[in-house]
């Protein structure tokens, strides 16, 4: 995690759609799912994160729970 509480990330992908495995029957509008090491730590809605780009600078995500 970066000083300003961004976390750096290898992929971020911007999406119309987004259908989580859980809760179940939810579709996330224009979200983004942040990648690092090829697990998911977030998923986010795109006007909530920084401008990002992979590694080395950070995207902003919060923990995937």
């Amino acid at each position: 995690m970066t000083p300003d509480g961004q976390e750096a990330c290898d992929l971020l992908i911007e999406a119309g759609f987004v259908i989580p495995v859980e809760p179940h029957g939810v579709v996330l509008e224009h979200h983004a799912v942040a990648v690092r090491d090829g697990v998911i730590i977030a998923v986010l809605p795109i006007a909530e994160r920084a401008r990002a780009s992979a590694r080395p600078k950070p995207c902003r995500a919060r923990m995937a729970r």
